[in-house]
Formats: C-alpha cells, sequence, structure tokens
C-alpha cells in the first residue's frame, strides 16, 4: 500500500492522512486516526503470526474508518484539479459575456452608429437570452472597448508591416476637432497579403496640434511613427511617399512639413492630393467665370430660408406634395466641401423648381410688405432664362466633376486609373 509508509522506531504511519488532516479523528475499534499520523501504530503478539495478523486487522480496520475515507476523497479531488477546472470554467464564462459586449460596441463603431444606443442594444440581446453578464452595458464602457479594440488592431497591423518590410505611404491632413483644435490625422497606405495584395488606408492616430508650424507638425509625425515601431531605418528603405494637400505648411518647397520628410529621407515621392486639386480647380472656375456668381448668391438664400425657418420648410413640403415633387436637401455650393456636396445642392434646386416657384408665388400674399419684396425679387430670379441656362450648365458640369472626385476618393483609385478619369474629364 503506497500510503503506508515505516517510521524510524519501527511504527507504521499513513501518509494520506498525514498530508490531508480533517477536524474530525473518528475512527472505528481503538485505532484513531492520530496513532496513524505520529506512526505509533505497533504490532502486538509473540509470534511472527500473529503479530502480522495483528498489523492486518489494525490496516483494515484504518482503511475503513471516516477520516482514512475523508482524506482519500481530498486527495482524488485534488488529482482531478476541480478548482482550477472550475475557476478556469468562470474566467471563460467571462470572457465570453465580455467578448459579445465588444462585439456588440464594434458593430456600432463599424457602422458610425451613435453609442448612446449600446444600452438598448444590451438590453434587446437580453431580452432574446443572451448572456452578457452584469457590468459593462454604459456608452462609457463602449467607448473605452472601441478604443482598446482600435489600439490593438493598430498595433497588429503595424506589427504585420514591420515583420514583412512592406513598402508603405503616409496621408497627412490637417484639422480642428468640436472644441476648436487644431489636430493631425495621420493615414498609413500600403499594401495587405490578406486583401490580395491590394492597396488600403488606415488611420494611424489623431495628433493634437499645439502649434501649427511646420517645424512643430513634422516632429509630431516623427514622434508617432516612431511610437508604432517605424524607426529611421526602416522608414529610409519602405516609405516611398507621402501626400497632403496643397497648404503652404504642407508642401512649401523651403520649410513645409512634406518638404522635411523629403530633406531626411530623399526617396520619398511627394505628392499633391488629387481631389483637393479638384476642388481647386472649381473654385479658380468660379472665381474666373462671374457670370454664375447670381447662381451661388441664390442658392445660399435659399439655403438660408429652408435652414432657418421650420414655418417655410413646412409650406415647402405642403406645395411639393401636391405637385408630387419629392423634395430634396438643399445646402451650400462652393465652400469648403466636395465637389460632390455642390453637385447634389444643384441637383436639389433643379428637381424642387416647380415647388420653389409656387412656394414663392404662392408665400408673399400673406406677409408683410418687406417679405412680400423678397418673395418676389426670388421668384423673379428664379423665374429668369439666365439663371435656368446657368443652374443647367453648372449642374452638368458639377456631375462630371463629381463623378471624378468620386472616383479619385475610391480605396481602389491607382495611378494610371486616375490618369485615365482625369484625361476623360477633361
Amino acid at each position: 500500500m503506497p500510503w503506508l509508509m515505516l517510521t524510524d522506531k519501527g511504527g507504521l504511519l499513513c501518509q494520506l492522512c498525514i498530508n490531508y488532516k480533517t477536524n474530525k479523528t473518528e475512527g472505528k475499534g481503538t485505532y484513531s486516526r492520530s496513532e496513524w499520523t505520529v506512526g505509533s501504530v505497533f504490532c502486538s503478539g509473540s509470534t511472527q503470526e500473529k503479530q502480522l495478523a495483528s498489523l492486518r486487522v489494525k490496516l483494515k480496520t484504518h482503511k475503513d474508518s471516516l477520516a482514512h475515507k475523508q482524506a482519500a476523497s481530498t486527495k482524488a479531488t485534488v488529482e482531478r484539479e476541480e478548482l482550477p477546472n472550475a475557476f478556469q470554467k468562470q474566467q471563460h464564462k467571462y470572457e465570453l459575456t465580455t467578448a459579445r459586449l465588444m462585439r456588440t460596441a464594434y458593430s456600432l463603431a463599424k457602422n458610425s452608429r451613435p453609442l448612446l444606443s449600446y444600452s438598448e442594444l444590451c438590453e434587446l440581446q437580453e431580452a432574446n437570452g443572451t448572456n452578457l453578464g452584469t457590468g459593462l452595458h454604459s456608452r462609457f464602457s463602449a467607448t473605452g472597448m472601441i478604443d482598446c479594440s482600435a489600439e490593438e488592431m493598430r498595433s497588429r497591423l503595424c506589427k504585420e508591416i514591420l515583420k514583412n518590410n512592406q513598402k508603405l505611404s503616409i496621408i497627412i491632413d490637417e484639422s480642428t476637432t468640436v472644441s476648436s483644435k487644431s489636430c493631425l490625422l495621420l493615414y498609413i497606405r500600403t499594401r495587405w497579403p490578406l486583401l490580395n495584395g491590394d492597396c488600403f488606408s488606415f488611420p494611424l492616430e489623431l495628433i493634437e496640434l499645439s502649434s501649427l508650424t511646420a517645424e512643430h507638425i513634422f516632429d509630431k509625425v516623427m514622434l508617432c511613427l516612431n511610437s508604432y515601431g517605424f524607426k529611421d531605418d526602416f522608414l529610409s528603405q519602405n516609405l516611398i511617399g507621402a501626400c497632403s494637400d496643397g497648404d503652404s505648411t504642407m508642401l512649401g518647397s523651403k520649410s513645409g512639413v512634406l518638404t522635411r520628410l523629403k530633406a531626411k529621407y530623399p526617396t520619398v515621392f511627394l505628392w499633391h492630393c488629387l481631389c483637393h486639386r479638384v476642388e481647386l480647380s472649381v473654385g479658380d472656375a468660379v472665381n474666373s467665370c462671374t457670370q454664375v456668381n447670381h447662381v451661388a448668391s441664390m442658392i445660399d438664400k435659399l439655403y438660408s430660408t429652408y435652414s432657418q425657418s421650420p414655418k417655410a420648410q413646412r409650406e415647402l413640403d405642403t406645395i411639393a406634395g401636391s405637385l408630387d415633387i419629392q423634395l430634396q436637401r438643399i445646402g451650400k455650393v462652393f465652400d469648403v466641401r466636395w465637389a460632390a456636396s455642390s453637385y447634389l445642392t444643384l441637383s436639389a434646386v433643379w428637381q424642387s423648381y416647380p415647388a420653389l416657384h409656387s412656394f414663392f408665388s404662392t408665400s408673399g400674399l400673406a406677409q408683410a410688405s418687406k417679405q412680400r419684396a423678397v418673395s418676389s425679387g426670388l421668384k423673379s430670379t428664379l423665374a429668369a432664362p439666365e439663371f435656368i441656362h446657368s443652374l443647367a450648365v453648372l449642374l452638368d458640369a458639377l456631375e462630371e466633376v463629381s463623378n471624378l472626385s468620386l472616383t479619385l476618393q475610391a480605396e481602389s483609385c491607382s495611378l494610371p486609373k486616375a490618369y485615365r478619369v482625369i484625361k476623360r474629364t477633361i
């Protein structure tokens, strides 16, 4: 019996009972468990046969005792590792519920949905029988999970780029946050093996700027790249391009950000964003062709009329319904927007033209003299042949430019394709 040991004094002890003591000392007969734990079990009898028989009786009595059975049961439980397995099961349960919550938050972020609906989605899933645990059900928790997921995704992408020694380009654009703080958007563009070698762009970091000088922006860009593992030796071999808009701080020939980048890495190819070039061309065309200024002025008046007057919007909706016309949103034109936005505004005015003309013909009857004069002036402008001709020409031109801009913004657009599209548009 492997659980028996012989002491130096010749007595028997039970190693199993020593290792797994219980509060009870119950045993059968006159042999308590304490004798087996201190090694004081001796045989009795004058002959060897009687001594062996005495030991067999004591062994059987101790084996059937409650204390020894409890010790054996405890040993079997330890060997089965029930406590670690129970802890692992509980930990797996927590990880499973957290994974479900993170997938819910990721779905909202992926589809650009507001995080205010995160709690409602959690309640809906629980009503459908999904176990989501008891915590991490607030939108603040969702924000933290999305930040954690985004950081992990960026880290893995950067590690894969470093591991595969892939070529990359950077895209830089300056912007302003809702709180009117200057910031810099830094994108990485590279090839990805999981996408059949196609190029793709992903946002690396949103950098807050304390100064708008080229030197400060350049230092922030280099610090950000170094923090993700893109050191100077890697960039000198694998950084092949840098793109930005036409701002002098970015593309200045003497001390611009990209110029400083070119000085540090001579093989970098600098590129002025094609979509920004299209917008600059639209702005230059509008400035040189003053005959279309009255169209832009008229559309700005229409925008201010309907964006600031819910009453006028309701009246226009009623007139459009009677004429069986589907109204579209009227915005601004030729401001800081893509050409596609200006095209959508002109298209909305063109399709809603009958409703607009009818509105200004009837709305002024019940207004004061000043408002009637304004409505009469807008009606006259709308009815003028020059306005209609200019609107049609601008609509046709902006349709072509809008298609060009959208094609250049596509993720799959390449330089040969961009060249062909630009030549076709011209």
